[in-house]
Formats: C-alpha cells, sequence, structure tokens
C-alpha cells in the first residue's frame, strides 16, 4: 500500500507593494545608515524584484534620486524574492 500525508501546501511569499509615499521613508532611513544594507521588501517574483532594483538604481523611483545614490539588488532566498539596498551618498 502507498503511504501519503495530507498536509496544505507552505504559503506562497507574497509581495509587499509599497505606495510611493513609503519609498520616500525607506530612503530617508536608508540616508542616515550610508553603506549599511537592508531588506526593504519581498517582491512576487524575481522579475519584479529585478525590475523594482533597476527603478531603485536608476532613480525611476524618485524617492531614490539622484541616480547613482543608491544601490539595489534582488536575491531570492528560501522562495522569496527579496529586495536590498544601501544609500551610497549623494552621486550630485
Amino acid at each position: 500500500m502507498v503511504e501519503i500525508q495530507f498536509e496544505e501546501p507552505p504559503a506562497v511569499p507574497g509581495a509587499v507593494r509599497r505606495p510611493r509615499g513609503e519609498h520616500a521613508e525607506i530612503a530617508a532611513e536608508l540616508r542616515k545608515a550610508p553603506g549599511q544594507w537592508a531588506l526593504v521588501g519581498l517582491q512576487p517574483t524575481a522579475k519584479s524584484a529585478g525590475s523594482v532594483s533597476y527603478a531603485i538604481r536608476t532613480a525611476k523611483l524618485l524617492a531614490y534620486d539622484p541616480p547613482g545614490s543608491f544601490e539595489a539588488v534582488a536575491r531570492t532566498v528560501d522562495g522569496e524574492h527579496r529586495l536590498y539596498v544601501r544609500f551610497m551618498g549623494d552621486a550630485r
């Protein structure tokens, strides 16, 4: 006889979508700790995490202006698509 175990599947990591106003708050906090990486959110896919990372690095999200002031990377860890950001100093 085949043995099976009935159980609910683990939750899929959900997106933490941030209103644009929250990005301003995040950028302000990161500016207080230059050079320190921070986990700032989760995205539903690796592609979306990469897109947000690009938008931060290039200051397409204006809270991270000027371009080059922030570094951002997307990493998938244990199935979560994480977004890490750090302030590097104003690139002006």
